[in-house]
Parts: structure tokens; sequence; C-alpha cells
């Protein structure tokens, strides 16, 4: 037990990250108190047993003290059953009629508390400052599962709620590591914000290197092909679930960034230019992919030594935002060891770039990249499939995918589109049913 104790506290699991906020660990502050009450009652009778073995000449004068001894040890049966079963709504009730009336509503307020909030002390001595938010040129990170809407429809759900269990689980407790503030979640999609730039950066390296290292639900491998394992020179670069990253530091030249408390969260939220551009960035990318905008990559290039994680960063192109219609520079950081595996073989990592110099964010690979497909197969639109195709249109060809725009176009006799995709990789056996 007190290996356990010991390995939490080390293994940076004495606080959670509940909400946004950093409380006590209901787990470690169970088993803390579990330790100090054997130490308290049971280890003082073990000591006396070896005093009394030890010193049988004094055995008369003893006896006092063991019988003491052992009363301490009967009770602490009844100090266990307090601190780990015992229903303190039960006792507050119980001495309602003892308490003041100001005690009494500290004590309910607490109870509704889901661990022991930090006192100002801990939080300096442990950084639990990093549970406030930036309030000054936060750098922001938004995150989202790739192909999250297909994963959910697979079955009943199960297979991606476990997953996304391990995949929040990774993401809040890296948190306090990096002085992050959780600002909200929308479905599977964190939106974060840090204090530093080199803070964000190491965060997303970071967790991206948990979730491929994570023990994800083993039905959800090849489940479709965004949670297909990958590997480039025996070198694991994808495995589970994979979440595309976005950074993107506010500065009073992206316009005014207004604060603000929610009224029913109490979390701090941000609302401006700055906040829109780090959403559409956390969008636009592959999974697995991380990427930054200009100021965040000229930032990388001066102080990449400063980095803990080694990595690179490269230029990927220019995206318009349509919120803001703004064009914005794209930059994608890359773990060194992922990188170096990547350019050894024909593997990429990550798979594919954002759309580069057109104002929508279609995620190509996903379902409406898909729809796009077959709409423009079905007019006999060859030039819009193979740009299509070329910008990432990642449906599976070879697949049933790949039979409907193929089916499309052959009924049609639209001889030209249908060459288009048997060369992009669609094919149907001709000598079976389908074909």
């Amino acid at each position: 037990m007190i290996w356990v104790v010991i390995k939490l506290k080390i293994g940076g699991r004495k606080y959670e990250n509940v909400q946004g906020q950093f409380v006590t660990s209901p787990i470690y502050q169970r088993l803390s108190r579990i330790m100090i009450i054997y130490g308290v009652f049971n280890f003082q009778f073990q000591l006396t047993t070896v005093i009394m073995y030890t010193m049988p000449q004094h055995e008369l004068k003893l006896v006092s003290l063991i019988s003491v001894s052992a009363v301490v040890y009967c009770v602490s049966g009844l100090a266990l059953a307090v601190t780990t079963m015992c229903n303190q709504a039960c006792v507050l009730k119980v001495c309602r009629c003892c308490l003041p009336d100001d005690i009494e509503a500290q004590v309910e307020a607490r109870l509704l508390q889901p661990g022991e909030l930090l006192s100002p002390q801990d939080t300096m001595l442990v950084l639990v400052e990093s549970a406030e938010p930036p309030l000054v040129n936060p750098v922001f990170v938004f995150t989202d599962i790739k192909q999250s809407s297909a994963l959910w429809g697979v079955g009943d759900g199960l297979i991606m709620q476990r997953a996304t269990e391990v995949h929040d689980n990774i993401l809040r407790s890296s948190l306090m590591k990096y002085r992050g503030y959780e600002i909200t979640t929308a479905g599977d999609a964190f939106q974060l914000a840090f204090h530093t730039v080199r803070e964000a950066v190491e965060y997303c390296l970071d967790v991206q290197m948990q979730l491929m290292e994570a023990t994800w639900p083993t039905e959800l491998h090849g489940l479709i092909p965004a949670t297909k394992k990958q590997r480039a020179r025996g070198r694991l670069i994808f495995c589970g679930l994979r979440v595309r990253m976005g950074i993107h530091d506010a500065v009073d030249t992206d316009g005014p960034l207004v604060l603000d408390v929610h009224a029913v969260t109490g979390k701090m939220i941000y609302t401006g230019a700055s906040e829109v551009i780090a959403n559409e960035i956390g969008d636009v990318g592959d999974g697995g992919q991380i990427l930054v905008t200009r100021r965040v990559a000229d930032w990388l290039h001066m102080y990449l030594d400063l980095v803990a994680i080694p990595c690179s960063v490269d230029r990927v192109g220019e995206y318009t935002v349509p919120m803001i219609n703004a064009p914005v520079e794209v930059f994608q950081v890359i773990e060194a060891s992922i990188e170096k595996a990547s350019r050894c073989s024909k593997a990429v990592a990550p798979e594919s770039p954002p759309v580069t110099h057109i104002g929508v964010s279609i995620d190509l690979p996903d379902v409406d990249g898909a729809t796009l497909l077959i709409g423009a197969a079905t007019n006999g639109h060859a030039a819009v499939v193979k740009t299509l195709l070329d910008l990432g249109a990642a449906i599976d060809l070879a697949d049933k995918d790949g039979i409907a725009p193929l089916s499309k176009a052959a009924a049609n006799g639209l001889i030209e589109t249908v060459q288009v995709l048997v060369g992009g990789g669609a094919f149907v056996d001709m000598p079976e049913v389908t074909g």
C-alpha cells in the first residue's frame, strides 16, 4: 500500500483535472488516509508487542501500556470504516442540531466538490496556478478526433465510448504538467488555453506520443481506415484514435480578445478573431497532425532547442479562414522520431496536408470527401474527380465506397470519369456479381 501511494505521488496522480480545475485525487486521498490510520492505530500496537518480547523482565510494568495499545488497535476498524465507507452527508444530518448555520453551510458546500480544492500554498508548491486561465496573450490549442462520427456509428457505440475515455484521460491528465486550462469540450473536441507557446507545443507533442502508446480497445484497431495501425521502418507512427490539433497564439494584431466567465460553468471563455483562427486550424488538419500558425512557427524556429521534445517545423501552405475572410499561413510540427521514420518510407506522417489556398474546411478524407467525389463522378466531371483525389478524398477506392462513384459514372456512360476512378484505385471484381 505504501508503494501504491508513492507511485501515485511520483507519477503525478496526486491531483486530477476535473472540468478544468485541479483537485486532490479522491483515490490518492483515500489511500493516504488509510495509511495514516494504519500508522496511528496498527503500527503502535506492533511496536508495543516488540517491546514486550524484548523486555520480558519489565512485563508487569508494561501491562498498562499494552492494554492501552490494544484498545487503540481495536478502534482501528472503526476508524477505517469511517474513513472509507462512512456517508458524510448522513453524519452531517445527525449532527445538524449541534452545528452553527455558517459551519453547516461550509461543510455542505465542500461535500459538493469532487475533491479537496488546493490551498494557495499548495497551489504554489505544485504549480497548480495552471488551473488559472491565461489572461494575457493566451495560446489556444484546439483538438478533434478524426472520423469520430463514423466511429460512434459502429455497432452500439461501446467501442468508441471506451476509446473516448482513454482519449479524455490522456488529454486531461497531461494538462497540469504544462499549465494548461480546459476552456470547454464540444463532443470529443477539446478547447484549451496555455500560458506560453512552449508549453502548448510540448503538450501537443507529449499527448500525441501518449495516444500512440496508449492501451486502446482491441476492437478499435482497423475498425475504420482512421484507426488502422501504421508503421514506417518498424516504427509505429499511428495507433488508436487519430487526433488533429491546432495551435494559435492570441495577440493584439488579431483584434480584441474578450474574456468573460461562463454564467453556468464558471469557466473562462474567450471571444475574438484569435479564438476563431485557433478553432479553424484545429479542424483543418488530418488525424495525428499538429498544425500551427505563423507566429508559433517563428517562435519555434528561433527557440526550437528550448522545446523538451525534439521536433521539426515544416510549412504546409496557406489557409483562408472563412469567418474572418483572412489568409493564414499554416505549418506542421512533427516529433523527431516520427519524422525520421516517415522520410525513410512511403508512409507519411501526418497522412495529408490541409487543403491550401481555398476557403473551405471540408476534411476530404472524411464523409464529406466521399460525398463530393460521388457527386462529381455522377455528373461526369472527370477533372473535378481527379482534383478531389489529389487533394486527399481518401475514401477507400478499393473497397465498397469505391463502387459508388464508379457505378454512377459507368451507368451514365462517362468513360473518362471511369478511367480516372480506376486509375485512382477503384475496382470491382468483374467476374463476380458486383462487376
